[in-house]
């Protein structure tokens, strides 16, 4: 089980109740709260963190970005 898989099932569930977002709108909720903690315990920036896991998601074929839309679930 990775450190992030909190953070990702966060991301995801944040992005299942709005149909497209920003990095800025991850900025709070349940998925800044577990980059936070995250960041405690790293000592990365929670932007990075937040903004490096909707890579990773995007490389799995879970969610996609449009430069129009923004972040939304495939």
């Amino acid at each position: 089980m990775s450190q992030y898989d909190d953070l990702d099932a966060a991301v995801l569930r944040h992005l299942g109740k709005h149909r497209s977002l920003s990095l800025l709108d991850m900025t709070s909720g349940e998925a800044w709260g577990e980059a936070r903690r995250i960041e405690d315990a790293t000592g990365r920036p929670a932007w990075r963190i937040v903004g490096c896991r909707l890579q990773a998601l995007r490389k799995r074929g879970v969610i996609k970005y449009d430069s129009k839309f923004g972040w939304s679930k495939v």
